[in-house]
């Protein structure tokens, strides 16, 4: 029998893990449920969610990530974000604590839904957009796929703009300059001050083109 004692603060981990997990499975199971109609059920759904947030914060903030609780702050969070699905500020979390542990497909889901409560988000666009070219293969996938999302002219003109940059960069990655600037100058007729256009085309400026050189700062100031 190993007779190993454990100290108060191990205690009050192993209670504090325990109350989260049961939280986590009761609030999952309530969303099997029918949808709370307005009033007190709804309340304490949202009472509840706020209550899983504040431990997936703590669990966050206080422990280090092992493999046995690696998903714990997700689980938590998406048990949070369908009790109360129309608040937005859960799915964010859910997708910082799915990068965290290292699982793109959730953050790409966390995000996504987070996008059908908040279209207009054009900073989580780019990071779906990121996020997508991360999980890619091969450079040709990459291309195509962001050239699509330039011609989109139904995408807001910085998240067109910062597509153009980074098919751009992969472009110069390849040792494709000539069409990197092309994409470049596209992404400065989307956005015209489009600041990661900007340094990526004063980087590539001839030193001889002093005139340019000085336009491409003036814009960048």
């Amino acid at each position: 029998m190993n007779n190993r004692r454990i100290s108060p603060a191990q205690a009050i981990r192993l209670l504090t893990w325990a109350m989260a997990i049961a939280a986590a499975t009761a609030a999952l199971a309530q969303t099997a449920k029918p949808a709370p109609q307005p009033g007190a059920s709804h309340a304490a759904c949202v009472e509840l969610a706020d209550r899983l947030e504040a431990m997936a914060y703590y669990s966050a903030a206080n422990y280090k990530p092992i493999p046995s609780l690696i998903h714990q702050t997700p689980a938590l969070l998406q048990a949070a974000a369908r009790l109360n699905p129309t608040e937005p500020r859960y799915l964010r979390l859910l997708y910082q604590a799915y990068l965290q542990s290292n699982d793109p497909d959730g953050a790409i889901a966390a995000m996504q839904a987070y996008l059908t409560l908040v279209p207009d988000d054009q900073f989580a666009q780019v990071k779906l957009i990121n996020l997508y070219v991360s999980k890619m293969q091969t450079v040709d996938s990459i291309l195509a796929y962001l050239h699509g999302v330039v011609t989109k002219t139904a995408l807001p003109p910085a998240v067109r703009a910062h597509a153009a940059v980074v098919c751009a960069q992969t472009l110069l990655d390849h040792a494709q300059r000539d069409e990197a600037l092309k994409m470049l100058d596209s992404a400065l007729v989307i956005e015209p001050l489009n600041d990661a256009a900007l340094k990526l085309k004063y980087k590539l400026a001839p030193d001889d083109t002093v005139s340019r050189r000085c336009g491409l700062l003036l814009a960048m100031l």
